[in-house]
């Protein structure tokens, strides 16, 4: 099993619209082969950054499932 790391800064009035997205994000990662679960994790302070952690069956099932591709690309 590995786990991807997605570091996300994203501004206080933006914050729904993200949670909202990751929560999309999981549920259509729900069916994907290789994916076992997500984990959000929210920022203490208004500046830290939110880290989304995505554990996979292999490194290789990570990196070509179009959904988180999709989605980590908006925030490199």
């Amino acid at each position: 099993m590995i786990s991807v790391s997605t570091r996300i800064t994203v501004p206080q009035e933006k914050v729904k619209q993200l949670e909202t997205r990751i929560s999309r994000l999981s549920q259509s990662l729900e069916d994907s082969p290789g994916y076992y679960h997500s984990r959000l994790v929210r920022p203490i302070q208004a500046n830290d950054p939110y880290i989304l952690l995505t554990f996979w069956q292999s490194r290789k099932v990570a990196r070509s499932n179009p959904h988180l591709k999709a989605f980590t690309s908006r925030y490199q």
